[in-house]
């Protein structure tokens, strides 16, 4: 695969998007803005070979390779978007991010940065509300509680912020009450959902595709679902791929950072793992 991706959103056009998005929180239209762009590659290698390679270096927990005679989609989400257990509902929204660090104290200082950010905090917090709310309208009174808040995971390229909220479902809520309920996840459209959405459709020039959707599984016998945010997420048709990324815009955003970290988020995409192979050797005397 070519290592260059290549966007269709410059520099220019990135900032004017963020200029436009701090306008409509100063007009009281949003609070906060999950908006992406669109990274553009050909890709003519082995695409399950591609998969397994970036699921290694991407080192995520909600992978899915789907490969159909029109297209291919290739997940390696790190966000769990929600999962049922029985009654037990749990979701897990991810805002805010920093790349690695090149070294052991550089690594730290951007974790302990991450932790203790309060731009990132405030994000982060944003969307746990928001799926508190939506949680709520299924779930049973009171039950809704964070058990997680801003917790800290680490992945191949970046640090990621996290939170948790659980609850216990209403009885009989189906799945398609859950989904009803949350999607969109609010991590990947910002707040408040349904005005914000339409923020995004003004200024987003191409339809996400399955990108900031969802892939999951049922096992309707062990009444158990787990669905991801397919964040990280490679589309892939006649040999064309689509790899989108993204942020929250807050007022308090600033179009440089912003642009970066949609950079570190797509770093993965470039990082080569090392091989190691194991060559056993054994000395053979021959007695006489």
């Amino acid at each position: 695969m070519p290592q260059v991706w290549k966007s269709k959103t410059d520099k220019d056009e990135y900032e004017k998007a963020i200029s436009e998005i701090r306008q409509q929180i100063r007009q009281g239209n949003t609070y906060q803005v999950n908006y992406t762009v669109q990274l553009h590659n050909r890709i003519n290698s082995n695409l399950f070979e591609l998969y397994n390679r970036l699921v290694i270096e991407q080192d995520a927990k909600y992978n899915c390779y789907i490969e159909h005679d029109d297209f291919a989609v290739l997940s390696m989400s790190p966000e769990l978007f929600f999962e049922k257990n029985g009654s037990k509902l749990t979701t897990r929204p991810m805002k805010g991010t920093v790349a690695r660090g090149i070294n052991d104290v550089q690594d730290f200082r951007n974790k302990h940065w991450l932790a203790n950010d309060s731009k990132n905090r405030s994000e982060n917090m944003m969307i746990v509300d928001l799926l508190r709310n939506d949680m709520g309208r299924i779930s049973e009174l009171g039950s809704v509680t964070v058990s997680k808040l801003c917790d800290i995971e680490q992945y191949s390229t970046v640090w990621q912020m996290t939170s948790t909220i659980e609850s216990q479902l209403k009885e009989d809520v189906s799945l398609f009450d859950i989904f009803n309920a949350l999607f969109p996840c609010g991590s990947i459209t910002g707040a408040p959902k349904i005005s914000t959405m339409s923020i995004i459709n003004q200024l987003e020039p191409s339809p996400r595709g399955i990108y900031c959707g969802s892939i999951g599984i049922c096992l309707p016998h062990d009444d158990r679902a787990i669905f991801n945010v397919a964040i990280r997420t490679i589309q892939v048709k006649d040999d064309q791929a689509i790899y989108g990324v993204g942020g929250g815009i807050t007022w308090d955003s600033e179009w440089e950072s912003e642009y970066r970290e949609t950079c570190e988020k797509s770093a993965f995409l470039y990082k080569s793992q090392p091989t190691f192979d194991i060559l056993t050797t054994a000395k053979i005397t021959q007695k006489r």
